[in-house]
């Protein structure tokens, strides 16, 4: 007798637990995630300009060519800074005043 009441309470127990609203509630939601994309191809990035390498025994000689290399980083380093601020959307007006010479002096 005892068990056919157990029985008959598991019974209850498991028809009852069928007809509760389920507790969870799952909902979709969609999150824009910010992507990183590159603001420049790969050809538009400026060559870097050649070291000093080794420099001639005079000395005359030698401040040429080392201030032949300084005004080809300085055209560089002009031209990465633009392109870093146009990346990053840096104000026009705190973009640098000196632009770059037209031409550079070839050896």
């Amino acid at each position: 007798m005892i068990a056919c009441i157990a029985r008959l309470a598991g019974l209850a127990l498991l028809l009852t637990s069928c007809a509760t609203p389920p507790v969870a509630h799952i909902e979709t939601v969609r999150v824009p995630v910010i992507v990183p994309t590159a603001c420049l191809r790969a050809d538009q990035v400026p060559a870097r300009p050649a070291g000093l390498g080794d420099l001639p025994a005079d000395a005359v000689q030698a401040l040429d060519v080392a201030l032949s290399r300084l005004i080809d980083w300085k055209v560089y380093g002009v031209a990465a800074d633009g392109m870093l601020r146009t990346c990053s959307k840096i104000a026009a007006d705190a973009a640098p005043s000196v632009a770059p010479p037209a031409t550079l002096p070839k050896e």
